[in-house]
């Protein structure tokens, strides 16, 4: 059966090996600029955090918080507003803090 199906097939194997080499190109180089932005933008918080000379209790506070998906100090505008985009989407208790910062 397989053998009938690629042979009705409009596209060659080749054709087809040449999509999936694509797809498995696209995803790394995907992943690679995602993880990059990813840690540019973590290494910018965590200078923002140690940047200052002096922290509060209240700093260190922030940052110890244990981060869900279902709390809500973080993620209250995503469950408010399901289909509006968020500028400032947290993940971590330090992306929280350093937005709070500016």
């Amino acid at each position: 059966m397989v053998c009938i199906e690629r042979m009705l097939d409009k596209q060659t194997y080749v054709q087809w090996e040449y999509i999936q080499m694509y797809r498995d190109e696209e995803k790394r180089v995907f992943d690679e600029t995602a993880k990059e932005y990813a840690r540019n933008l973590a290494e910018k918080q965590a200078e923002l955090f140690f940047s200052k000379s002096i922290h509060s209790k209240k700093d260190w506070d922030s940052l110890s918080i244990f981060v869900d998906y279902k709390n809500h100090r973080f993620f209250q505008n995503r469950v408010n507003n399901k289909q509006q985009l968020i500028e400032n989407e947290e993940f971590t208790a330090l992306q929280h803090w350093a937005n709070e910062q500016v």
